[in-house]
């Protein structure tokens, strides 16, 4: 999985290859891994330890609320970005503005995976 330095140091490569890139392929696709790290990010920072088993679907209670059924691979981005938007770290945002930036990270990872495919 990796330590969470190792996470941001991914937030800060995917992001940069984003906007250093002229490849609209490659620059969706960066952009949908750097909205990935951010989400492991927050999670690992917010939750401690307990980001790496959230992150890799070993958590019970985000397993029960995201109604995992294959812990084998972990969680998808769009779980992730749920568990982002659903935990109390993001309560300090206002809704209006976390609706928002849901909004944007969605089409981000649909652009991201229409890319790959």
């Amino acid at each position: 999985m990796g330590s969470y330095q190792t996470k941001i140091n991914n937030l800060i490569e995917y992001s940069v290859s984003t906007f250093n890139n002229n490849h609209p392929e490659d620059v969706q696709s960066n952009a949908r891994k750097a909205i990935e790290s951010f989400c492991k990010v927050i999670i690992l920072h917010h939750y401690g330890e307990r980001g790496e088993a959230i992150i890799n679907s070993q958590d019970s209670e985000w397993n029960s609320r995201l109604k995992v059924r294959n812990k084998k691979f972990g969680f998808t981005l769009s779980m992730l970005l749920k568990v982002v938007i659903e935990s109390d770290y993001s309560s300090k945002i206002d809704k209006s503005k976390k609706i928002e930036l849901e909004r944007s990270m969605k089409l981000i990872i649909f652009k991201g995976n229409s890319s790959a495919h």
